[in-house]
């Protein structure tokens, strides 16, 4: 059996939703991309990259712990 925190995470995002969820800007989620810290879950579509839930928990946690490198501008 498939738990609710299991399915829940596997749901997609777009690149407007995760910058949301990090609070951050859609420019430095495409960037994080370039740097390889984050990774589409599928094809750019028409609605643009899109990530999984448990991608995006995953990168927030290793903000957390400041593992994440500082983007100069």
């Amino acid at each position: 059996m498939i738990s609710h925190l299991h399915v829940a995470r596997r749901r997609l995002l777009t690149t407007k939703q995760a910058a949301r969820m990090l609070n951050v800007q859609e420019d430095v989620v495409a960037k994080w991309c370039e740097l390889g810290l984050m990774t589409p879950f599928a094809a750019e579509d028409e609605m643009g990259r899109r990530f999984t839930e448990a991608e995006v928990h995953s990168l927030v946690a290793r903000l957390r712990r400041n593992e994440v490198p500082a983007l100069n501008s």
